[in-house]
């Protein structure tokens, strides 16, 4: 609820500033293979590790939430797809590059990452913005997943 209300008002702000506000979704790889493996602790430990290792990283005026399952969303404020870019860039190599432990066995994550950016009246709505993210998250996990999908502008 919390990241549904700062969305929206945010999509107001940006619009009515014409302001750029990128909004970024993504969610952990073969994620039902990792309960699977190591159990259901394990995803929960994987999830909350994510989190820990992502949340440093974010800037203090974005948001950063769990959306549900294995799925999180950052709200970009006054980012552009450059930006947009940069920041799926980072998110992905920093849990790329690490593994986490769980019980002495090493898991290795990776992300699929899909992101809009809204700027100059390209969308109407929040919500055709996070259509237009999702569109391109499940686009990353069509090409084979641990991949960054996006557009520059948006068709109304």
């Amino acid at each position: 609820q919390y990241f549904e209300n700062t969305f929206y008002s945010e999509f107001s702000y940006h619009m009515r500033h014409k302001l750029p506000l990128t909004l970024i979704l993504f969610d952990i790889d073969n994620f039902k293979n990792i309960n699977d493996t190591h159990g259901h602790i394990a995803g929960d430990f994987i999830i909350a590790e994510v989190a820990k290792r992502l949340n440093p990283m974010m800037r203090s005026e974005n948001v950063f939430a769990r959306y549900g399952g294995d799925e999180f969303v950052i709200v970009c404020k006054n980012c552009d797809k450059s930006g947009g870019l940069m920041c799926a860039e980072r998110l992905q190599n920093s849990i790329r590059k690490n593994g986490f432990t769980y019980n002495e066995n090493l898991i290795q994550v990776t992300l699929s990452i899909g992101f809009a950016t809204y700027f100059n009246k390209n969308c109407l709505n929040p919500l055709e913005l996070f259509k237009q993210a999702d569109k391109f998250l499940y686009e990353s996990k069509s090409k084979g997943k641990n991949t960054i999908s996006y557009e520059e502008e948006l068709k109304p």
